[in-house]
Order: structure tokens, then sequence, then C-alpha cells
């Protein structure tokens, strides 16, 4: 099992991928008590675990628990059908599982330059929050972006709507390039 991270303050986004079981959970469990102090929302993409165990499901419920006993957020942004099949087996799709939900983080700031990461489902409400953040940024003097997508499942017409009217309004001083695959 890997854990890829991406961070924004206190906003964390692992990418997990591999199985889950008795021997790798504790990998999670141990990545999660190195940065329990500090995170107040973590979203995970599970879309590349091909198994999981009783005991991964117990680390997922010990970090959920953990986060919002703080006052964070959990959020699980992308699933894999083998494990959307445990959860639904196990019950914790209504759990863990309310929604699939969304991230949009900033990656990387270089000179004028910043690199977004979004994932999850992209659909207006993201799109708005994904304006947010890059007038935020523009306001800060980046004019040059760069929006990897390829975590996002599904964008709907208005995010679309949304991206076209960023790209639009960018593009008279900067340049955004987005990143889909």
């Amino acid at each position: 099992m890997e854990i890829f991270e991406k961070r924004d303050g206190d906003k964390f986004f692992w990418s997990v991928t591999g199985k889950l079981d008795t021997i790798t959970s504790n990998v999670l469990r141990e990545k999660f008590d190195q940065v329990k102090d500090t995170v107040r929302y973590l979203a995970l993409d599970l879309s590349e675990v091909k198994y999981i165990s009783s005991a991964g499901l117990r680390v997922l419920l010990i970090i959920m628990k953990g986060i919002k006993a703080a006052g964070g957020k959990f959020s699980i942004a992308k699933i894999s059908d083998a494990v959307r099949d445990v959860f639904s087996v196990a019950g914790f799709l209504g759990i863990i599982m309310q929604e699939e939900q969304s991230v949009i983080l900033v990656k990387e700031k270089n000179g004028a330059s910043a690199t977004l990461t979004l994932a999850g489902l992209m659909g207006l409400k993201e799109g708005m929050a994904l304006n947010s953040k890059l007038e935020e940024l523009e306001n800060a003097g980046f004019t040059h972006f760069f929006l990897e997508m390829a975590n996002t499942k599904t964008k709907t017409p208005e995010f679309l709507a949304v991206l076209r009217e960023i790209q639009r309004r960018i593009s008279q001083k900067g340049k955004l390039t987005c990143y889909f695959s």
C-alpha cells in the first residue's frame, strides 16, 4: 500500500493505492496519528484500493471518529468498486460514505504560478469554490494556474460552464491550464 499526500494548510487529501489489510492498515493509522493534531479536513481517494479487510474498515472508522471528535471533517472523494462492495456488505455506506465529496487543494506555489489539485465530484458548488480559490490566488499576485483534474469523477455541465468563465477571466491577465487525465 502507498499513500500519496497533497496538503493545503490543515486540509489533507490522501490517495491510497494497493490493499488495506491487517498489515497495511497500520501504516494508514500511523500516518493519521502523525497529523491528527493539525488536520481539520481529510479526504481520501480509495479508487486504487483493490482490497479492504475488516482491519482496514476499523482504521477508517478510527480516523473518521478522531477527526470528527476534534471538530474536523472527513470524507471519501472516490472509492473503487471492490471497496464499495465491501462498504455495502459491511453496512458502511451509510456510516462512512454520506456521499462522495470533492476536494480542491493548492498543491504547489512557485513564483507567479500555482498548481491546484481537484478530486471527486465537480458540480456548480465546487466550480464556485474553485473560482473563489483562484480569485484569492490572483489577489495574491498569481497569474498562471495549473489544474490537475485527473481525480475528478464527474464534471457537470454547470461546473464546466463556471470553468469556461474562469478561463475567460484569467486569460485576460494570465494563463490557466487544465489536465484532465
